[in-house]
């Protein structure tokens, strides 16, 4: 087993539940993982990033917090960027092969996974 794989959280995840397709099973044994194995990490890098841009986020209510993380990450390629890069570094040689492979499915399924997670955590950005 790979260091890299080791260091993941064990997630309840039944892979042989259901006709997953290879993608959905690259999203539940390997992002899932990793986004949760990244979770301090990504909060801290999108308090940076909201810090860098002038601290808007925290004169904002709660919903429009909301509102403006996923304005930021839907539009702003940088911090985007930053954050897959953050989930691609975390992949093995043999991961990251299938995902450049699907890099245009994964790379949306990053971007939707990472909302969610900033989303849930709020409070602590």
């Amino acid at each position: 087993m790979s260091k890299k794989i080791s260091i993941r959280p064990n997630l309840p995840t039944d892979i042989t539940q259901g006709n997953l397709t290879d993608i959905e099973r690259f999203q539940n044994t390997t992002l899932r993982p990793i986004l949760k194995l990244q979770h301090d990490l990504l909060l801290a890098v999108t308090k940076s990033y909201f810090h860098i841009k002038k601290d808007v986020f925290y004169s904002l209510e709660k919903l429009d917090q909301a509102k403006y993380i996923t304005e930021q990450i839907v539009g702003d390629k940088n911090i985007r960027t930053e954050l897959i890069g953050m989930i691609i570094g975390m992949m093995t040689t043999e991961e990251y092969s299938f995902y450049t492979i699907h890099s245009s499915e994964l790379k949306r399924r990053i971007k939707t996974m990472t909302l969610e997670r900033l989303l849930s955590g709020i409070e602590d950005v």
